[in-house]
């Protein structure tokens, strides 16, 4: 949705939300989104696409946090366009 039309992206962010940069060559094949234990909180896990003959491989996990019609957080569980990002994040918690 960001590289198609960012200025629509935008509207559901809450003004202190920043969208994460997603990393790698190939395309995002499909996206999708899973309710979460906590309340107002999904999970979306999007796969790149490498072709015919590769398999699907995650391109990221994030944790978006909501309100009513809003964004209010983006937490990157994993990016494995950049995997040395997840290996940071998994250290520090």
């Amino acid at each position: 949705m960001v590289k198609k039309d960012e200025k629509l992206a935008r509207t559901y962010l809450s003004s202190n939300v920043k969208i994460p940069e997603i990393g790698g060559e190939a395309p995002i094949n499909r996206i999708l989104g899973f309710p979460s234990p906590k309340e107002n909180v999904r999970v979306s896990i999007a796969y790149f696409y490498d072709g015919d003959n590769m398999r699907e491989r995650i391109a990221f996990i994030w944790e978006i946090t909501f309100n009513k019609d809003k964004i209010t957080d983006i937490r990157v569980v994993n990016d494995s366009s950049n995997p040395f990002i997840s290996e940071s994040n998994v250290i520090k918690e």
